[in-house]
């Protein structure tokens, strides 16, 4: 994030992006007007490979009423679908705002979201709410 940060301080017109390509959609929403470039389109994430936007889509319509948190490592399209996107370092502040009566979906960060408040790993029995749907879609290629 910090990297796609940087990017909106710069003068230049284009911005080659050499990393993952949720990242360069990153660097593009915070930088409309300038062209960004990624060299290798199979740069990927396994985290942002594993939510598709369709099939994120479809869960949040089946399950409406939660509060989509998105961790940042994905793309665009997810993204555009979340409430609120954080990052590692602030996902437990944003998960503690939010009113505890409300379901929360984190996504697509299994591991980070099992330790967030409500998630399995936290263990605290004042935790009064529950990360449901910790979604993670597989892709099999054949």
């Amino acid at each position: 994030m910090e990297l796609a940060r940087k990017a909106k301080n710069t003068d230049a017109d284009i911005i080659v992006f050499c990393g993952v390509h949720f990242m360069a959609e990153t660097a593009k929403i915070l930088n409309p007007d300038k062209l960004v470039l990624v060299p290798d389109m199979l740069a990927g994430c396994s985290l942002a490979e594993s939510c598709p936007a369709a099939e994120f889509k479809a869960f949040r319509d089946a399950h409406p009423g939660m509060v989509a948190v998105t961790y940042i490592n994905c793309t665009a399209e997810v993204k555009a679908l979340s409430d609120i996107i954080c990052t590692s370092s602030n996902a437990e502040k944003i998960i503690r705002q939010i009113p505890v009566e409300k379901k929360i979906l984190f996504s697509p960060d299994k591991n980070l979201g099992r330790y967030l408040p409500g998630g399995e790993s936290f263990g605290s029995p004042r935790v009064h709410r529950t990360l449901v749907g910790i979604i993670r879609f597989y892709r099999f290629y054949q």
